[in-house]
């Protein structure tokens, strides 16, 4: 923890930040074509939301269940869960038209 008061957190005002996910969440999907876009987007994904914890824990060294790391993977957890559940509507026709 690099220049950091113990238990202080990495993000001063969270209250943004969930109004910001519906939108990115949008923009990320857009160009989603099919199921292996899906997959290819959810392993990505996945991949980053690792090296970030990876990250805090080993380059910061803040314990795995600090506050601030568990609130970090909560909400990255949270984004990809909404981020997977608009791409697979969006993938799957539901709610396009016929015409």
């Amino acid at each position: 923890m690099l220049g950091r008061m113990p238990g202080s957190c990495l993000v001063e005002d969270c209250s943004s930040i969930a109004e910001e996910d519906a939108s990115l969440v949008e923009e990320d999907v857009s160009m989603l074509t099919d199921f292996n876009d899906v997959a290819d987007l959810a392993s990505g994904y996945a991949e980053c939301m690792e090296e970030a914890m990876r990250y805090l824990i080993e380059e910061e060294n803040y314990p795995p269940h600090h506050p601030a790391v568990e609130a970090l993977r909560r909400h990255l957890d949270s984004y990809r869960t909404q981020l997977l559940r608009t791409a697979i509507y969006r993938t799957s026709g539901i709610g396009q038209s016929a015409f």
